[in-house]
């Protein structure tokens, strides 16, 4: 844009030039009057002229820049959300020995005066069998008792029966409950410990031999200061154990097929251990297989 301005003044001089010399060839020819209008038209040109620069503007002033456009975000009243998909979960297949299934009740023992049990002394301790429940109490230092029910003689069975109360229990020290015994030297034993562990036993010829060792449960409280519940159903071979109605252990012997139900109790340590059993139930299974149960997916 210098370039226009600069070409200007040339322009003006130049203009300027010829009406003076248009003026000095014709001053004899042409009257006053014209050469009056000529001054004037150059006057006017002039003024044109010496008007351009100040009316004359670069190219970069005459057109402003663009503005940039400033995008305005468009606001998503529903914005879209993803669609959820539905995933199949699969629970674990239930074990159906955790579903206790049982036939009529053989009996209900009531634990009073005159029963199947016989109060017993002996150098190692008391049974006594009153007020609805059967006490065991060891007195000596390693002592150990058992007792059995009489006139009782069962195979295929499920029998539950409430550990009522245990007092003197340290650690090491054990409770139990017998079932298909042919004697106080020959059967099986659930055993529970002081710790809160339980344990299935086998004895023969009062030889004990370990079925299934030592297993904490959290169905029984260490020091067995509260009441619970154990189970035991029994169908040819088979042998489950539940504590408070949960399946504990699950076991298959064919040593003994038949036979009584009892209790136990041994101190393994030098203090006494009392405890008593409450709430005996026995029924009759006729069932082998258990019921299976189907897998539910959730959506």
């Amino acid at each position: 844009m210098g370039v226009l301005h600069a070409s200007v003044p040339g322009r003006k001089s130049r203009l300027q030039s010829i009406i003076n010399s248009f003026i000095m060839n014709h001053k004899k020819k042409y009257s006053i009057s014209i050469i009056s209008l000529a001054i004037l038209s150059a006057a006017v040109v002039s003024m044109i002229v010496g008007c351009i620069p100040q009316e004359q503007q670069s190219l970069n002033q005459l057109f402003s820049p663009t503005p940039s456009l400033t995008t305005t975000p468009t606001i998503q009243w529903f914005p879209a959300t993803a669609t959820p998909m539905a995933v199949a979960q699969s629970t674990a297949t239930p074990d159906p020995a955790n579903q206790l299934v049982f036939g009529q009740p053989l009996f209900a023992d009531t634990f009073t005066g005159g029963s199947n049990w016989q109060d017993s002394q002996t150098q190692s301790g008391i049974v006594t069998a009153k007020d609805g429940a059967i006490t065991l109490a060891v007195k000596t230092a390693q002592g150990s008792l058992v007792t059995l029910r009489e006139n009782t003689l069962l195979n295929n069975f499920y029998l539950e029966t409430t550990v009522k109360r245990v007092a003197f229990c340290n650690e090491n020290d054990q409770i139990g409950v017998l079932f298909r015994a042919q004697d106080a030297q020959n059967f099986y034993r659930v055993m529970i410990n002081c710790q809160g562990t339980v344990a299935l036993q086998q004895m023969v010829g009062g030889t004990p031999t370990m079925l299934v060792d030592w297993k904490p449960s959290s169905q029984v409280p260490s020091g067995l200061w509260m009441p619970f519940k154990i189970g035991i159903w029994t169908y040819g071979r088979s042998i489950r154990v539940y504590i408070n109605d949960q399946l504990f252990l699950d076991d298959t012997r064919d040593t003994f097929a038949s036979g009584g139900i009892g209790f136990s109790a041994k101190a393994v340590g030098d203090t006494p251990l009392t405890v008593s059993f409450s709430e005996l139930n026995v029924y009759q299974v006729d069932k082998p297989v258990l019921p299976q149960t189907t897998v539910s997916v959730t959506p």
